[in-house]
């Protein structure tokens, strides 16, 4: 028996595994691919020399605080060994940024995963302002659906 004839013998079983692993298949991938996405994303605003600091609010125990003096945050080599994703924005200025607003202000987005914000959250807050070498940077977490 030849290949073409076993072939078509057999042709309604190859094309019921065609319809049946290709739908497969792609349910498999969109599952991974939905499992494997960062579930924040930092926003970074480089400041302007004249920008003032505005208010931060911030959660503690369920009820909401606003800081009328917000402090900046020195950030230290340390800082860049423990968040390696600040280093390109801050201190190296190699990563390119996501947006340059009306105001003349860079915005970097850089996206983190579920640990990677509650290690920083619980480091540097929900948002504020960092500062290195003089240049100052207010940042913020946003949701990623």
């Amino acid at each position: 028996m030849t290949v073409s004839e076993t072939l078509k013998k057999n042709w309604i079983f190859i094309v019921l595994g065609l319809i049946v692993i290709i739908p497969l298949i792609y349910v498999m991938v969109s599952l991974v691919m939905t499992n494997y996405e960062p579930s924040y994303a930092l926003i970074i605003e480089e400041l302007n020399d004249g920008d003032v600091l505005e208010n931060t609010n911030y959660w503690e125990n369920g009820s909401l605080f606003t800081n009328y003096n917000p402090t900046t945050i020195n950030l230290t080599e340390e800082d860049f060994k423990t968040f390696p994703k600040l280093a390109p924005i801050i201190r190296d200025k190699s990563q390119k940024s996501s947006d340059v607003g009306s105001n003349g202000r860079v915005t970097y987005k850089v996206y983190y995963w579920e640990d990677e914000h509650y290690t920083f959250v619980s480091h540097f807050g929900d948002n504020g302002y960092l500062e290195y070498k003089g240049k100052r940077y207010s940042f913020c977490f946003m949701h990623v659906d």
